[in-house]
């Protein structure tokens, strides 16, 4: 007896500690197929129990697509939807990999997976997926795509999970019952890595993230730089000499005299009173590695307030200027006073 037409076309089975790529990325692109999409916060219902919400709506699916990350592992609610979607024989099931093979759970090994593994991007790898889901590729599609692609060519190497990225904060010697500290931090500096690691996790950054910490006397937490391979987050006076290095741009003179380098050797003369500057946003040309991410203001609640500002615009600048360096200047308002496209390279 042929099976009845069913509710949904497709019922995705995530770890909500990867729900900022499945409704950022995913949904968007499923959206764009025309397909009918069953998520959890759209058609779970208060009151219910988890188990019978995951009953229906895997019985009312004609595919269940299971995004396999570290986190899916972790989660006994993703592996149950497994084992309650393979007790359905006539579902279609479509392990979905992020990050390697081997977070796919076993019961799913011997089903071809769709394998966005670094290719997050690539039209070919989404065009499979949309034709193993009896979808249609639409100009929405290539529009979703052409903004995945900006993401990808904005942020680079930031986004791959082989590459190790460090964040880099600067913190301070103290004397605390008459005793040497080393390495204390401010709560504003605190709340600055807290927003880059928001920043990496909508970026799909789930791994080789490091924290470095840098003292008065430039004294690392963990020996990186000079010519140690990886992506740099640099947050407010920590080591300009590490985005000199990996900029090639002489930053250093810029946090010793206020002499920001721009094109062919020039620099601007800033004077943060009077340009009423409250913080900076620098971006190196976009590469694999050795790039850099530079956020800087004279006090810790500007450089926070820098980290903010790429947060919660990060879709934008990847529209906008896509693997272009660049530097911003901001008033402790969020207005744009300032900004340079650098050219020369």
């Amino acid at each position: 007896m042929p099976r009845e037409k069913s509710s949904y076309d497709v019922f995705i089975s995530y770890s909500h500690n990867d729900s900022d790529w499945v409704r950022g990325y995913l949904l968007p692109m499923l959206d764009s197929w025309g397909l009918k999409v069953a998520i959890d916060n759209k058609v779970f219902i208060p009151g219910e129990t988890l188990d019978a919400h995951i009953q229906e709506t895997i019985i009312n699916s004609e595919h269940v697509i299971f995004v396999c990350t570290q986190h899916f592992m972790a989660s006994s609610w993703c592996l149950l939807e497994v084992e309650k979607t393979l007790a359905r024989k006539s579902i279609h099931c479509i392990p979905l990999v992020l990050d390697g093979p081997k977070n796919v759970p076993e019961a799913l090994a011997n089903i071809t997976w769709a394998d966005l593994t670094d290719l997050q991007h690539d039209e070919n790898e989404w065009k499979k997926l949309c034709a193993s889901l009896n979808g249609t590729w639409s100009e929405r599609s290539d529009a979703v795509l052409t903004d995945l692609q900006d993401l990808a060519s904005f942020f680079g190497g930031f986004m791959n999970n082989k590459t190790t990225t460090y964040v880099i904060q600067r913190s301070h010697n103290v004397i605390h019952d008459g005793e040497d500290v080393d390495h204390m931090i401010t709560v504003e500096s605190v709340d600055a890595i807290s927003v880059v690691h928001m920043l990496l996790g909508r970026i799909q950054k789930t791994k080789k993230v490091q924290l470095i910490l840098t003292n008065d006397n430039s004294e690392r937490s963990m020996d990186v730089g000079n010519g140690t391979s990886g992506n740099y987050i640099v947050l407010g006076g920590s080591l300009p000499e590490l985005v000199t290095q990996y900029s090639g741009r002489d930053f250093d003179k810029f946090y010793w005299k206020d002499q920001l380098p721009l094109d062919k050797g020039k620099f601007k003369k800033v004077d943060w009173d009077a340009d009423h500057w409250g913080f900076l946003i620098y971006k190196s040309r976009t590469t694999v590695d050795d790039m850099v991410i530079f956020l800087y203001s004279p006090s810790g609640e500007g450089t926070k307030m820098a980290a903010e500002r790429l947060l919660d615009n990060y879709w934008e600048f990847a529209r906008s200027k896509k693997g272009s360096e660049f530097v911003q200047a901001y008033d402790y308002d969020g207005n744009l006073l300032f900004e340079h496209i650098y050219k020369d390279r």
